[in-house]
């Protein structure tokens, strides 16, 4: 469960951020292995997505594709599958949302109970929305996510997630590392370059 963000991201109960089933280790670097049918498919829908978003947000595409890979199980979650809702994040998305089961703490312990979800018309609105919520931060504290921002190595935005609180995790940095390079997400990120370099030189795009 989230905790700094569970306000805006809590997870139902079915998405672990654990993700045991996954079985990364965490004690040696991964080496590249290919993907499942499945897996590339998943990765080839997302990825353009995950790279508008890097160009809008300055958020890694990298860390925004092994995010949504963790949290929907390759997209195969419930919420993902109804709502096209990879983060679990509450509320309605212009009017439409996915009432699920879920569990949330009552302060003693977790109880089940329903709780409506966005429901997104494609992967794009999911990625988005979940990346202005980094990008502004939550109401009491608009600079959380600010170590995350324009980061340009994978590494350094993956643990600059463990100082926000944003997964109860200890090992949630590990884990997007480990899927960033078993899977060579990072090749995603090569249009930061692009990025880097229009947003370096103000002067040329002024009139």
């Amino acid at each position: 469960m989230l905790h700094i963000a569970k306000k805006h991201l809590l997870k139902i109960g079915i998405i672990s951020l654990s993700i045991t089933a996954m079985a990364l280790p965490m004690q040696v670097k991964a080496s590249i292995s290919p993907a499942t049918s499945t897996q590339q498919a998943f990765i080839n829908e997302i990825a353009p997505h995950a790279e508008v978003v890097q160009k809008k947000h300055g958020i890694l595409a990298s860390i925004t594709i092994s995010q949504a890979i963790l949290e929907s199980n390759w997209g195969k979650s419930e919420l993902a599958q109804k709502g096209k809702n990879l983060f679990g994040i509450k509320g309605s998305y212009k009017g439409n949302t996915v009432v699920m089961a879920t569990k949330e703490h009552n302060g003693v312990s977790y109880v089940g109970t329903k709780a409506s979800f966005k429901a997104y018309p494609t992967w794009y609105e999911s990625l988005n929305d979940h990346a202005i919520l980094f990008a502004h931060g939550p109401s009491w504290n608009k600079d959380l996510y600010k170590g995350l921002m324009n980061q340009t190595n994978y590494r350094a935005a993956a643990k600059a997630l463990d100082y926000t609180g944003y997964s109860t995790d200890p090992n949630y940095s590990a884990k997007l590392i480990e899927v960033i390079e078993k899977f060579n997400l990072a090749q995603y990120d090569n249009i930061q370059e692009a990025y880097a370099e229009k947003t370096s030189d103000k002067n040329f795009f002024m009139p």
